[in-house]
């Protein structure tokens, strides 16, 4: 198989195109590589603690405060100790990390559906299950294909 067909190719390249369009549409916003997608999940999971933010989005507990910092320091987030456990903190998207949040949100949605266009539903279900599998595989995680299934349907 040549490299340019292999599945480490392959997905190297989409993210890269997925990132590239990503910045284009949020030139007024400037944020840094990993700032979207932490913005995407607090839409999702405002007030979430910091641990599960950089469990969930697959960045180290270094990188997750550094990226964090410069996020509170553009206005876009709010960190507070926990209300459940002291030695947590809660992060919670501002108003304009919020607006912020929405617009990131819309732009993933457009180009996703830019990206997944004339592929039919049960493909499109299928890939994504299979991406998650894969993702499972990598990341040495019980690979269980109902999990996957659901988080996509």
């Amino acid at each position: 198989m040549r490299v340019e067909q292999s599945l480490h190719f392959m997905l190297l390249k989409a993210e890269a195109s997925l990132a590239k369009k990503l910045y284009q549409t949020l030139p007024g916003l400037n944020l840094s590589p990993g700032q979207p997608k932490l913005l995407d999940y607090l839409c999702e999971h405002d007030g979430c603690i910091q641990k599960e933010l950089a469990s969930v989005c697959e960045v180290e507990s270094a990188t997750i405060t550094r990226l964090l910092a410069r996020m509170e320091d553009a206005g876009l987030v709010e960190r507070r100790p926990s209300a459940t456990d002291r030695r947590s903190v809660s992060v919670f998207l501002t108003e304009k990390g919020r607006r912020a949040g929405k617009i990131v949100q819309e732009q993933f949605a457009r180009i996703e559906t830019g990206a997944l266009a004339e592929i039919d539903e049960e493909h499109r279900n299928l890939f994504l299950e299979l991406l998650c599998r894969i993702h499972q595989n990598l990341s040495h995680r019980d690979a269980n294909p109902g999990r996957c299934r659901k988080a996509h349907h």
